[in-house]
């Protein structure tokens, strides 16, 4: 079997929470560089199994992981999503298809800038749920790390997690994860990189 063949089969398996999402895979639309969405499914589903309802997003790009974790937010309730992006293309993008649905119990917002420079302004333990997946420079995201756990002021309660994407492949931010006590899962991808970072915050 070869590798689109596998990814082609893994993908059937995949429980897309809109027909949106299904149809973007399908035409092809992830290989611009989304997260795979089995490993946005690993995502949603650890978060909806910790009962996570405070989420952040560093990295929109095109809104597709924003719209998973949101959707599956709106069934567990009482919740509220932010996101962040330095792009402005991408946040004009997530907003619209966020603004396109229509959530019974989440709140959310998507705020362009400078990822450092929003952690650096939230408030302690405002989250208990991120996913990590934008600049992909590994001080940069080490930094980000930091900022989230910072014994401080950490802004990810105890019992939270930090997911994060490109862990493996050519991005190499598995080390990172791991300097956080973190736990490296390598999935199947479709870019040069992908897998799946954990980070318990204790």
């Amino acid at each position: 079997m070869t590798s689109s063949e596998a990814i082609t089969q893994l993908s059937t398996h995949v429980q897309f929470p809109s027909r949106r999402l299904r149809e973007e895979w399908d035409n092809g639309d992830y290989y611009a560089g989304a997260t795979e969405p089995w490993t946005i499914q690993a995502v949603a589903s650890l978060m909806a199994a910790g009962f996570k309802r405070n989420v952040l997003e560093l990295g929109c790009y095109q809104g597709h992981a924003s719209e998973w974790l949101c959707r599956v937010l709106d069934l567990m309730g009482n919740a509220t999503f932010h996101g962040v992006d330095l792009d402005y293309d991408a946040t004009t993008i997530t907003r619209q298809r966020l603004t396109d649905i229509d959530f019974h119990d989440l709140e959310w917002a998507i705020y362009q800038g400078d990822a450092i420079a929003f952690l650096q302004q939230c408030a302690p333990e405002q989250y208990n749920f991120v996913w990590l997946d934008d600049d992909h420079d590994k001080h940069h995201v080490a930094h980000e790390l930091e900022l989230l756990t910072d014994p401080r002021k950490p802004l990810v309660r105890s019992g939270g997690l930090i997911c994060m994407h490109d862990v493996v492949g050519t991005f190499d931010l598995g080390p990172v994860c791991e300097r956080f006590h973190g736990y490296v899962l390598n999935f199947p991808r479709i870019h040069a990189a992908g897998g799946l970072g954990v980070v318990n915050v204790l």
